[in-house]
């Protein structure tokens, strides 16, 4: 059998999930370690991004955080992808970043506050006030992890479900010159190929939720970072973007052709539109 990474057998394919909707996540609450569970919306976005698992190559295993809207995600994408039960495999070093005291505050409120701004002035080992982690905690948590699965399934595909603070950091670890945006989408899928022998790491993909859109294309976690060129047209402004390392779609798309106008000449020609999706960074 062929291994899952095309970078050889000794790489593990580790495929990154973000959990699916909570009405905490709808209310900009920040939840970290407190235990919400999912919403209509995210159970939706879970069978969604279980369907589409289920249709690519079977993982070995599922492992998951011991939060309910980890696991929950989790074992929808393992009965869609006909994983058994001891593979199943709910995991605490792969829970939420603790946020400390801003716990259970809306975004906003701790923007506002005087420990969020003492905080935004430290570096990476900075930690959060009221027994929060700082990055470099979090990094080692869910990195050393993460090189431990990969030891662990060599050659195999492997699905992660997690959190946003966590997917972050470990995209952040496999290419450091990565900026991530603003959000990384619920139930949006990352790919990281990660060395099980000498503990190289690769990103592959970013923040793909193209399974909730509909369209067929992966739009990036960056917000509005993924862009349609359709020539110039004033009318639709998007973000200026800095082009990335990696480009996911590129795709030509055919306009629909114009009516023909009253006095019955000939309509133009369709004209093809180049359309160009890609794991950018909004700036």
């Amino acid at each position: 059998m062929a291994p899952a990474s095309p970078h050889g057998e000794h790489f593990a394919e580790v495929v990154l999930v973000r959990h699916g909707q909570t009405d905490w996540n709808v209310s900009r609450i920040i939840q970290g370690r407190i235990d919400q569970e999912l919403n209509e919306t995210g159970r939706q976005q879970a069978a969604k991004v279980a369907r589409r698992l289920s249709e690519e190559a079977k993982p070995a295993a599922v492992y998951s955080s011991d939060l309910k809207r980890a696991s929950e995600t989790a074992q929808t994408i393992a009965e869609h992808c006909c994983v058994s039960d001891s593979d199943l495999v709910i995991d605490r070093a792969l829970t939420e970043r603790h946020m400390g005291l801003f716990q259970g505050w809306t975004i906003d409120d701790a923007k506002r506050s005087e420990a969020y701004k003492a905080f935004a002035c430290g570096g990476r080992d900075q930690e959060i006030p009221g027994g929060g982690e700082s990055l470099d905690q979090l990094s080692e948590r869910c990195v050393s992890r993460l090189n431990e699965i990969a030891k662990k399934h060599k050659g195999e595909r492997v699905v992660v479900v997690s959190h946003e603070a966590v997917i972050e950091e470990i995209c952040r670890h496999a290419d450091p010159t990565i900026s991530v945006g603003k959000k990384i989408p619920n139930t949006s899928i990352s790919v990281v190929h990660i060395s099980g022998s000498d503990g190289r790491w690769i990103l592959e993909k970013f923040g793909d939720a193209g399974h909730l859109t509909g369209d067929g294309f992966p739009h990036s976690a960056f917000g509005d970072g993924w862009m349609r060129l359709e020539g110039y047209n004033p009318a639709i402004q998007r973000p200026q973007c800095r082009l990335p390392r990696r480009f996911e779609v590129l795709q030509f798309v055919p306009r629909p052709p114009s009516l023909p106008s009253r006095r019955g000449r000939r309509p133009p020609p369709p004209l093809r539109v180049f359309t160009l999706h890609f794991l950018g960074r909004v700036v």
